[in-house]
């Protein structure tokens, strides 16, 4: 196999791998336990949210899943399509939210994407519809 080939196989593992930990970190978070998030991020992880908010730092960016827990009873995410160019995953969510454990939960479209470096979330910026 020339050098070439070599490279692109290189490349096309690394996205594929890149995908798959962002599919393992929609799935932790859907779990609502910020903890178990911890080895997903970088330590200079940032994060930008729908609004503005917008945090940096590992210990920052899990202060907002805890929020995001504590704010929504129901909070999952499931991916509706993934796509990645280089270190970028974007992803289109289907996410179902409650603001109160009694209603009825619904369901909204998302966008996000992560920047990903050496097996870590170094970029989140989510967008909500």
């Amino acid at each position: 196999m020339s050098e070439r080939y070599r490279d692109l196989a290189s490349l096309g593992i690394t996205r594929i791998e890149n995908e798959l930990l962002v599919r393992d970190f929609l799935e932790v978070l859907s779990m609502r336990d910020a903890a178990a998030l911890d080895p997903f991020l970088h330590p200079d992880v940032r994060f930008n949210g729908s609004s503005t908010s917008q945090a940096a730092g590992k210990a920052a960016v899990l202060h907002v899943c805890e929020q995001l827990f504590a704010n929504f009873p129901v909070y999952e995410v499931q991916a509706v399509a993934m796509s990645s160019v280089g270190r970028v995953v974007l992803v289109e969510e289907a996410v179902r939210v409650s603001i109160d454990a009694s209603c009825n939960a619904h369901w909204l479209i998302g966008f996000a994407s992560f920047e990903v470096v050496g097996y870590q979330i170094v970029s989140w910026r989510q967008l909500h519809g």
